[in-house]
């Protein structure tokens, strides 16, 4: 009998069942899973990605239909991506952008986004690193612009119904100048 994601199989070896018990009582709370969902079943450890599949700690393949949660759609394993990470990370592996301060690639990657889009003098881009934060920054933005024009009571925000997060681009869309 085949089970689910990796789940415990009746011929699992001794090691394996052992392996999965242990993984069973980790310390991580693990989003879009409910608690009892931890208790009666392994928890899927993924050790390895090339391209579009992920591999997990039994060797099994699978296609990584979610592109890591949709943070690499480009692949993982992907050559060129790793050589250009390892000389980034092994030049500067992190600085913020606050206060007027960034860095090269960030500098070119917002030219190049900018260059795609035809209103380019009116455009700027404001990286974040999720939906969430994208769209509380594109909120506060409307609310400083209503402000600096002079309206500063108008704050309603009309956005599609659970589009936070789940599709970010749709409440973006939603928010007007």
């Amino acid at each position: 009998m085949e089970t689910p994601r990796g789940l415990l199989q009746s011929d699992a070896s001794a090691d394996q069942v052992a392996s999965e018990r242990v993984d069973k009582e980790h310390a991580m709370l693990a989003p879009f899973t409910a608690g009892w969902q931890t208790a009666i079943s392994p928890t899927l450890i993924i050790e390895r990605s090339e391209g579009c599949y992920i591999y997990d700690a039994n060797g099994n393949k699978y296609l990584d239909a979610l592109a890591g949660l949709l943070s690499t759609a480009l692949g993982g394993s992907e050559p060129r991506l790793v050589k250009a990470a390892t000389e980034q990370l092994n030049k500067l592996p992190f600085y913020h952008s606050f206060y007027n301060h960034t860095t090269r690639p960030s500098l070119d990657l917002a030219n190049e986004l900018i260059s795609i889009f035809t209103a380019r003098q009116m455009g700027k881009v404001f990286f974040t690193c999720s939906g969430s934060e994208a769209n509380d920054s594109q909120v506060k933005l409307v609310w400083y612009y209503n402000n600096a024009l002079g309206r500063p009571k108008k704050k309603k925000i009309i956005a599609r119904s659970q589009s936070a997060q789940r599709n970010a681009s749709n409440t973006v869309i939603s928010i007007h100048l």
